[in-house]
């Protein structure tokens, strides 16, 4: 069977229609950042296509190396959230908040090693390259598409941490919150946490919406 064939084969065994036409609205910029390099690979001469899979693969690699190392830092810090004094009690919704914060970006840390391991041992293999290239796309009509399916697995870590990050930011300020409510003490904490609060979303913001004009 045609390395064709047996793309059209996977994807109509393992992806159901639904997940195949997601259209990952979640992150806009997917088309050019994550989309077009796929696709470029798939359509690319057949001499050219080995050698873009493993630039594509090396990339990958490197990409989860360094999520790994962000998320490692992330879960030191959660942890160490969980047993502060200085703030006093965590009150139960924050303390829920960082559990499980922690439970996400350890489950980044485990998608990123799982998906390291794969990428590796795929390049130990003489037909490697070529089922992972098989793998990342699927046939419309007469042309190959990126899957969608296979783009969204491949972002799991990254979306895995964005999530931890942001149940964490937003424990730690209603930590801080909850104490000025409980105590009516130590209202320059509350103005400058919620100052910091506001400076880093819109920072976030700023980041998030320039790479998506800039990069669609």
């Amino acid at each position: 069977m045609s390395p064709k064939g047996r793309m059209r084969n996977s994807q109509r065994r393992w992806a159901p229609a639904f997940l195949r036409d997601f259209n990952l609205s979640i992150l806009p910029w997917q088309e050019s950042m994550a989309l077009e390099p796929i696709e470029q690979l798939l359509n690319a001469p057949a001499a050219d296509q080995a050698e873009r899979t493993r630039a594509w693969k090396d990339a990958k690699v490197a990409e989860l190396s360094s999520l790994a190392v962000t998320s490692a830092l992330i879960a030191g810090a959660v942890s160490g959230s969980l047993s502060w004094t200085a703030v006093g009690d965590l009150f139960p919704p924050v303390r829920g908040l960082f559990l499980g914060s922690l439970i996400i970006v350890l489950a980044s840390i485990s998608v990123a090693n799982q998906q390291s391991t794969a990428l590796y041992r795929l390049g130990c293999n003489t037909s490697g390259i070529e089922r992972l290239r098989n793998s990342l796309g699927r046939l419309e009509g007469q042309q190959l598409k990126a899957s969608k399916l296979q783009v969204l697995i491949w972002q799991v870590p990254s979306l895995l941490l964005i999530v931890s990050i942001f149940l964490f930011g937003l424990g730690l300020n209603l930590q801080i919150w909850l104490c000025f409510a409980e105590s009516q003490r130590h209202v320059v904490v509350i103005i400058l946490s919620t100052i910091a609060l506001g400076f880093a979303s819109l920072c976030y913001l700023v980041s998030y919406i320039g790479l998506a004009v800039g990069m669609i």
